[in-house]
C-alpha cells in the first residue's frame, strides 16, 4: 500500500485563558444567547438552581460578566468544553464582523465568512468567496482547533440586493 501525506486544514490554538468568569441567566434578555442544555457550564447550579436547570431548554448569556454576582460563575473551558466551543465560536463571528463582507452562522452553527469577489461579479449577480470556520476541541490534537474550508463562490442577484 502506497504511503499517504494527508494535510489537514487545522489551526491549532491555547485556551486563551484556562478560567474565566461568564453571567448566565433563566429568562431570555435582550442581546444574550441561548446556551443549549448541554452546553452549561458544569457548576451552573452554583448560580442557579437545579430545579430550574433540569427543566430549562436554555440558559441565556452575552459572554461577559454582569455587575450582578449572584448571576456570574467561573467557567473552567478545560472541563467545560461544550461551553468553550460556544464561547469560541461567538468570538470568532464578533471578529469577522468588522472584517468580513457578510458573516453568518451555517445549519450546524458554524461560522460563514463571506467576501466580495470582483473577479466573478458581474451587472447581475454579486459574487461572493466563502469560508467557514469550525471551532472544535480535542478532536485531533489535545486542545482548541478551528478547522478552516473553502465552500467556494456564492452569488446574489443584483435585483434582490436593490
Amino acid at each position: 500500500m502506497a504511503e499517504q501525506n494527508l494535510i489537514l486544514n487545522i489551526v491549532t490554538f491555547s485556551h486563551p485563558k484556562e478560567k474565566q468568569d461568564f453571567s448566565f441567566f433563566a429568562k431570555k434578555k435582550e442581546g444574550f444567547f441561548p446556551i443549549i442544555k448541554r452546553e452549561f457550564p458544569l457548576n451552573i447550579n452554583d448560580i442557579i438552581d437545579k430545579s430550574i436547570t433540569d427543566t430549562a431548554e436554555y440558559l441565556y448569556t452575552d459572554f461577559n460578566t454582569t455587575n450582578d454576582e449572584q448571576n456570574t460563575i467561573t467557567v473552567d473551558m478545560l472541563k467545560c468544553t461544550r461551553f468553550a466551543k460556544h464561547y469560541y465560536t461567538y468570538l470568532i463571528n464578533q471578529y469577522f464582523r468588522a472584517k468580513a463582507d457578510i458573516t453568518n452562522s451555517n445549519f450546524i452553527h458554524n461560522n460563514e465568512v463571506w467576501f466580495v469577489n470582483t473577479k466573478e461579479t458581474t451587472k447581475d449577480w454579486l459574487a461572493y468567496t466563502v469560508y467557514t470556520i469550525k471551532v472544535q476541541i480535542d478532536r485531533i490534537t489535545f486542545g482548541p482547533e478551528l478547522v478552516l474550508s473553502y465552500d467556494g463562490v456564492s452569488k446574489v442577484l443584483i435585483a434582490f440586493i436593490t
